[in-house]
């Protein structure tokens, strides 16, 4: 049985373009500013949540965006990927750039801390002005990763902040579909609250409804009829309807 395809931060043959620019620009920073065994220190501290360590090590002319190569996360998402409110603070407070991309996934300190639950976080960012649909460079926003992996409050703070909600991944799959297809009912409750479409149509995996019956997530399923959506939208390329998809799958209770 084909199992979901998750989005993370390791996704393979990911679009890099958007990012490149970004991590290269970090790079070169690093080289010119920052030695290379501050920078070290730097993200440990940033990794291990210890702001008393980052804020003795940010003095006069430090940049707090450097990075030993590219790929590598800046010490700020390390911090919200940590969970620590505290040291996304020194940082900020230091001047690290709230919306820069990094990681090979091209991903946000914002992302980051959706992706892992951290809603202190989260909302620390968006206080602080963060973008709240700054995607990676496979088109995932943060609202995305948070219901993929079910971390209904960080979803909420994001949709408070006026996160869109019909915001797309490359393939065309929304946060709605994500979160259907992985049985996240809280999540779904939330995005169809905030008047998700529930009929927007990935282009190879369907509406939102078709991944409730592909995948057999029959709450789910109710939960998108409730809210009006169709049960006629074909699926992706094949054109293959809902119930075509529950039956190929075996899903009796769809």
């Amino acid at each position: 049985e084909e199992e979901y395809e998750l989005y993370g931060e390791d996704e393979e043959e990911l679009e890099l373009a958007d990012a490149m620019a970004d991590i290269s620009q970090m790079a070169m920073r690093t080289e010119s500013k920052t030695s290379l065994k501050l920078v070290r220190k730097l993200t440990r501290a940033a990794k291990a949540g210890n702001a008393d360590q980052l804020r003795e090590l940010i003095t006069p002319g430090v940049d707090v965006d450097a990075i030993e190569k590219s790929g590598d996360a800046t010490a700020l998402y390390l911090a919200a990927d940590k969970g620590s409110v505290r040291s996304i603070s020194v940082l900020l407070e230091a001047g690290a750039a709230i919306d820069r991309r990094c990681t090979s996934s091209g991903t946000t300190a914002l992302y980051g801390a959706a992706l892992r639950g951290h809603v202190d976080c989260v909302e620390a960012l968006l206080n602080a002005g963060a973008d709240s649909d700054r995607s990676a460079t496979n088109g995932i926003t943060p609202l995305y990763a948070a219901c993929e992996g079910g971390m209904h409050e960080c979803a909420q703070a994001l949709l408070r902040a006026r996160a869109d909600v019909n915001c797309a991944a490359k393939d065309g799959r929304t946060a709605l579909w994500a979160a259907v297809a992985l049985g996240r009912l809280q999540c779904v409750s939330l995005l169809i609250a905030a008047k998700a479409d529930p009929d927007l149509t990935s282009a190879t995996r369907g509406t939102a409804l078709c991944a409730a019956c592909e995948y057999g997530k029959g709450d789910c399923l109710q939960l998108l009829i409730d809210s009006g959506a169709s049960v006629n939208t074909g699926s992706g390329e094949e054109g293959r309807s809902p119930l075509h998809a529950a039956c190929a799958r075996g899903s009796t209770g769809c």
